[in-house]
C-alpha cells in the first residue's frame, strides 16, 4: 500500500470515528506530503485543526473533533521531552532520529526535533514518550539525559541563521537560488518537480511569487522563512532578511 493511501484512510475512518464516539481523533505526526493530503480531506470539516505540539511546527498531527467539543491544542496527544547532554558534542537530526528509530519507534510517532547547544526538544506521541524517556540514555556514543518539560516553558529555537540577500525578483526559483546557492536553472527544475512547497503546499510553478512570512521547504535540504522585506537597491533589486533553518 501507498504510504499516502493509509494517511488517507486513517484520516477518512477519523472523520467517521470521531461522530460515531464523540471523541476526538488524532493522525499524524504528518510530514509536508501528508498534510497536503490532509488539508485537501479535511477542508469542509469545521472541527479539525493541526497542531505540532508548538507553534509554526514543521511535522503536525491532524485533530478531527465531534461538533460537541472545540478543538483545543491542550487535547492533542503530544508530548514535549526535553533531552541534555554535554555542549562539547554537536548532535544532529540525523542522529536523534536514529537513536529513536533504534527503539522501534515509527516517524510518525514523532514530530519536530529542536537542537540548541546540550539540549534540544523532541515532540512525542503521548503513549510512547514514558517508554523513550525510560529506554533512550545514549544518542550514538553520547550520554543524555530525557525528562517531560511543558511545551509553555520551551526557549529553543531550532538551529537558525539570518541571511541578507539582494534579488532580481520575488519568484520563487530566484529565490530560492539565492538562499540555497544554486544555479537557477537548478531551482527552476526542482520547482517543477514537486521538490519545493510554500507554506504547506508544493508549488511547481517557478515564476510564483513569495510574500513577506512565506515558509518555503525544499525537500531534502531545508527550510527558510521570508523574514523581512527592507527595501530595494538603486536598480530595482529587493533585499530580503532570510530566515533559514539548518
Amino acid at each position: 500500500m501507498n504510504p499516502e493511501d493509509g494517511v488517507s484512510l486513517q484520516l477518512r475512518d477519523a472523520l467517521r470515528l470521531s461522530q460515531l464516539r464523540s471523541k476526538p481523533q488524532f493522525v499524524g505526526f504528518l510530514n509536508e506530503d501528508e498534510l497536503k493530503q490532509a488539508q485537501m480531506i479535511l477542508k469542509d470539516c469545521d472541527g479539525c485543526l493541526f497542531w505540532g505540539g508548538a507553534e509554526n511546527a514543521q511535522r503536525v498531527i491532524a485533530g478531527i473533533f465531534p461538533e460537541a467539543i472545540s478543538p483545543k491544542t491542550t487535547l492533542f496527544p503530544i508530548k514535549a521531552v526535553r533531552v541534555q547532554y554535554p555542549k562539547r558534542y554537536k548532535l544532529s537530526h540525523r542522529d536523534f532520529l536514529g537513536a529513536l528509530m533504534s527503539l522501534g519507534i515509527k516517524r510518525s510517532c514523532v514530530g519536530d526535533i529542536k537542537i540548541a547547544d546540550g539540549e534540544a526538544i523532541v515532540f512525542l506521541k503521548s503513549d510512547i514518550s514514558d517508554y523513550v524517556i525510560s529506554q533512550l540514555d545514549k544518542i550514538g556514543s553520547v550520554g543524555v539525559k530525557l525528562d517531560c518539560t511543558d511545551a509553555a516553558d520551551i526557549q529553543i529555537d531550532d538551529d537558525i541563521s539570518y541571511l541578507n540577500i539582494t534579488v532580481s525578483s520575488l519568484r520563487l526559483d530566484n529565490v530560492v537560488s539565492a538562499v540555497l546557492n544554486l544555479s537557477r536553472e537548478k531551482s527552476s527544475q526542482a520547482v517543477k518537480s514537486g521538490l519545493i512547497s510554500v507554506n504547506h503546499t508544493v508549488k511547481q510553478s517557478p515564476s510564483f511569487q513569495l510574500k513577506t512570512e512565506d515558509s518555503v521547504v525544499f525537500r531534502g535540504k531545508g527550510k527558510f522563512v521570508i523574514d523581512e522585506l527592507v527595501g530595494e537597491s538603486k536598480k530595482g533589486k529587493k533585499k530580503l532578511i532570510i530566515k533559514k533553518f539548518r
